[in-house]
């Protein structure tokens, strides 16, 4: 199973694909917040949280559903691709669904552009 976000992500899209997504995204992210407050020199409150979250969504054809979970366990990610690759099989066409081509992103946002946003994001698909 996967140790980090990106290593956890990667593994998402490849059981969505594996399950019979023609295409998949994920977007994983992790808070961490910490806090302090003093009151007249002494430390009154110490608070450190973290969270995390992995939202999926997945096309079969041209349909489309998306899920989200806090919980990043391996049984729940699992359960999670499974069912949403189940939901998308039974939502109706959307002629516009689908990810977008590097190349369409390219030509609408231009190159630079596009380069600095597949920097940041990942996605697989099986076109």
């Amino acid at each position: 199973m996967p140790q980090d976000l990106k290593e956890t992500a990667e593994y998402v899209v490849r059981r969505a694909i594996a399950k019979g997504a023609s295409d998949a995204d994920t977007f994983i992210r992790e808070d961490e917040n910490f806090s302090v407050t003093v009151r007249m020199g002494d430390v009154e409150t110490l608070k450190e949280s973290v969270s995390r979250g992995l939202r999926l969504r997945l096309f079969v054809g041209k349909k489309t559903a998306t899920s989200q979970t806090s919980d990043l366990s391996p049984a729940v990610l699992d359960s999670l691709v499974d069912e949403t690759v189940e939901m998308a099989r039974l939502t109706s066409d959307d002629q516009s669904g689908g990810l977008g081509s590097n190349r369409t992103l390219n030509r609408r946002a231009g190159p630079a552009a596009c380069r600095r946003f597949l920097g940041k994001c990942f996605s697989r698909s099986t076109h």
